[in-house]
Formats: C-alpha cells, structure tokens, sequence
C-alpha cells in the first residue's frame, strides 16, 4: 500500500464499519478501515497526510481493495481516526517495566 512502510509517521486509523453500499462495488458483508497516514513517495519525498480505505470481505477474509482515499463516499468511516503509533515506521514497542507488581492492600 506504500512505497516505503517504514517511513510512515502521523498514523491515525478509524474504528472498521460496514462499508458503504456505492452502486454495488462491495459485495454484501464487507467492512471498511479509514487509515491516514504520511510516508514518502517513490521520490523519497513525504507526500502528507493521505487517507486510504482498506475493504475487507467478511465472506472470505481477503483484502479486496483500497479505494479513493476517502474523499467520496467515506466520510462518515473517516471520522474518529485515532493515533496508531504501532503503524509508524520508527515505533518502538515500550519495555515492560521491571519493578515488581504491587500487592494489593487490604
């Protein structure tokens, strides 16, 4: 979906929703994902913020297609996205800490 995954910064994506019916484009049973996102082009320039619709058929599971950047037709799936640091590109997963639990008092 893009050129350089590990460039990816600004992650944001939407919580899945039935997608929207669009003259029969999407089979019955279908969910959109809203991501937005900022990563470099094939030029190594960052392109900014573009948003990505991901369908996915509940019938068989498979990634059908991304489509117009969610410029017609999406906006309500668009709205809410929520910070997905785990999809940038320089995400580094927090060390658990090493401090032993704390009983509880009672």
């Amino acid at each position: 979906m893009w050129k350089d995954p590990y460039s990816i910064r600004d992650a944001k994506v939407g919580e899945p929703a039935t997608c929207p019916t669009r003259n029969g484009q999407f089979p019955p049973s279908t969910s959109c994902v809203c991501i937005e996102a900022n990563a470099k082009n094939s030029y190594g320039g960052y392109t900014g913020i573009r948003r990505t619709i991901v369908v996915f058929s509940s019938t068989s599971g498979a990634f059908l297609n991304t489509s117009d950047g969610g410029t017609v037709g999406f906006e309500e799936i668009c709205q809410g996205t929520q910070p997905f640091p785990q999809l940038n590109g320089d995400y580094v997963e927090p060390k658990p800490s090493s401090k032993p639990a704390r009983k509880p008092v009672t």
